[in-house]
């Protein structure tokens, strides 16, 4: 949700780190090509250091798109986490709204499986772009 709210794409990390495509997402999307204005862009890092571990921001840190856009203070990266899970998702929710207003539409899932965690983007047809076409 928070990922459509921003009209960005959700790019997952795996344990041990950002993959190569990832990485060259992210530098694809931070080239100064892709400014729309000058507004400066945040990336979301959404939970704390067991679920996406200080390695992982580390490696976002040292792309190099990513340190100039630091520097140029166009970027800033913002974590997001609880004490767990749900106060987690409650701080996803309170960005969304503070970044997009209101929000009329609720998703309520389990908190216990990993297939409760795909983004509700999933459902959302008007995303499904920014998943490479992949719409239900």
């Amino acid at each position: 949700m928070l990922a459509s709210s921003v009209y960005g794409p959700l790019l997952l990390s795996g344990p041990t780190g950002l993959s190569a495509e990832t990485r060259a997402e992210i530098s694809r999307i931070l080239r100064p090509a892709v400014y729309y204005d000058n507004s400066p862009l945040t990336i979301y890092i959404l939970g704390g250091t067991v679920a996406v571990p200080s390695a992982v921001e580390a490696q976002l840190r040292a792309i190099p798109e990513v340190a100039a856009s630091i520097k140029e203070d166009n970027l800033e990266i913002v974590r997001l986490n609880g004490a767990n899970r749900y106060e987690t998702a409650a701080m996803i929710a309170e960005t969304v709204d503070a970044v997009a207003g209101i929000i009329n539409t609720a998703y309520i899932v389990g908190g216990t499986a990993w297939r409760w965690a795909r983004p509700p983007c999933i459902w959302d047809r008007r995303c499904c772009s920014r998943l490479r076409g992949r719409c239900p």
